[in-house]
């Protein structure tokens, strides 16, 4: 587990002790690699002011109190993943978005489940800010003034800068879930695999239709 250390805005020191007991609720992200949830877990830190689960995997085990749970264009997923492991198999990838969405929904029937698809947050990350705040009870809480010191804390370009201080993907800054190499040079852009001819993404169809994606 990581350690989160950033300093949360002093309003939130100040908060009636009925709101503040919300801070000691649980809560973890889970989603598979390249999907956005290492800012979903820095957010959510943030929010929470303390360390949260983040896991990769839809483990029964690493499920405690309310889930953020992201996902992303299996396309683009695969496009970003190769980028980090160039031994990846486009198979394996289609087979663990379906297996990871699978059990998400089938968890959500009778757990706090928030689905936080990618696409919809990349040109708006204040609106996640606002999202997991409300999903996590403080929506009448977060203003305008804490959605700007979270998003600067958590915003893509801050987390390059914290990446840039590392030397390899192998170097983690762990207050952060940052490493090394972490962001590519797109930025995570969307629709990045567009433009990859050489790449068979038919063997994503199952996965890229599941997740409810247009081929």
């Amino acid at each position: 587990m990581s350690r989160y250390k950033k300093k949360i805005p002093e309003v939130f020191d100040n908060l009636d002790p009925e709101i503040l007991k919300m801070r000691k609720r649980a809560a973890c992200c889970i989603g598979f690699q390249r999907t956005g949830s290492t800012v979903a877990w820095q957010i959510g830190a943030n929010i929470l002011k303390k360390d949260i689960v983040k896991s990769h995997e839809a483990s029964e085990n690493r499920l405690i109190g309310s889930i953020l749970y992201t996902y992303r264009d299996p396309r683009d997923v695969f496009i970003s993943m190769k980028r980090i492991n160039k031994e990846i198999k486009i198979d394996f990838i289609n087979a663990k978005l379906i297996e990871i969405h699978k059990k998400m929904n089938h968890i959500k029937e009778d757990r706090e489940v928030l689905f936080l698809k990618y696409e919809d947050y990349y040109s708006e990350p204040r609106d996640r800010i606002k999202k997991i705040s409300s999903f996590l009870g403080f929506d009448n809480i977060i203003c305008d003034n804490i959605v700007e010191i979270i998003h600067k804390n958590t915003s893509i370009e801050s987390n390059i800068e914290k990446m840039n201080r590392l030397s390899n993907f192998d170097d983690i800054d762990h207050d952060f879930n940052i490493h090394g190499n972490h962001i590519g040079p797109e930025k995570g852009r969307l629709e990045s695999w567009r433009g990859f001819d050489n790449v068979d993404f038919s063997k994503l169809r199952e996965s890229i239709v599941f997740l409810g994606y247009s081929i």
